[in-house]
């Protein structure tokens, strides 16, 4: 994905931050308990929530691993994250999904819930 493009994602995501609890949240809720429980995480897992947007996905599975990476590229969104009360192994980080900033092995468990619809998957989706 080409510069101009990550920041016009970067851009939208973050106009909408502060709508997405209202006007978002409300549908999604009963998916994500859902996705939770299909994902079946075990308490060993580190997860990896890409486009964590403002940490529906994360603040849910967090009570079920030991620790979950809310990773978005919109700083809007992730401080609407950061201001939302999360359980305390819940960190997020701002960043590309085409450039992780974890280490190899570091992660037992990537979600994402929308988080590849701005994305090239072929190139977000490698090892």
């Amino acid at each position: 994905m080409n510069r101009n493009t990550l920041k016009l994602v970067e851009y939208l995501f973050d106009r909408a931050a502060e709508r997405y609890a209202v006007d978002i949240e409300p549908v999604l809720g009963p998916l994500i308990r859902d996705f939770v429980a299909y994902a079946a995480p075990r308490r060993s897992d580190r997860v990896l929530d890409i486009g964590s947007g403002i940490g529906i996905l994360a603040r849910a599975v967090a009570p079920y691993v030991r620790q979950v990476v809310g990773l978005d590229i919109s700083h809007g969104s992730l401080r609407v994250g950061r201001k939302t009360p999360s359980p305390l192994n819940v960190q997020y980080v701002q960043a590309d999904i085409h450039h992780l900033p974890v280490p190899r092995g570091g992660i037992s468990l990537v979600l994402a819930h929308f988080g590849l619809n701005a994305t090239f998957p072929n190139d977000s989706m490698r090892a």
